[in-house]
């Protein structure tokens, strides 16, 4: 079942602690999921994802375990 905006926001309120260590303000998705327009045969194994970070935490160790957690989701 492809990803819904629902269920995006739940993983993100869930982790929220964790991404807040990683320095992220804010997160959101834009297009098909949050349209909520995706289906079986969208191109789901790709998300639109906007997220800023605090300047000061910006790092890109920090940027690439942010993508390797929303890879899992």
């Amino acid at each position: 079942m492809p990803l819904n905006r629902k269920k995006f926001f739940e993983i993100i309120e869930k982790n929220k602690g964790f991404l807040k260590n990683l320095g992220v303000i804010s997160i959101g998705i834009f297009g098909y999921v949050d349209k909520e327009e995706n289906t079986k045969k969208s191109d789901y194994d790709i998300y639109d994802i906007l997220v800023k970070f605090k300047k000061e935490k910006r790092s890109f160790k920090k940027f690439i375990t942010l993508c390797d957690f929303l890879e899992n989701i």
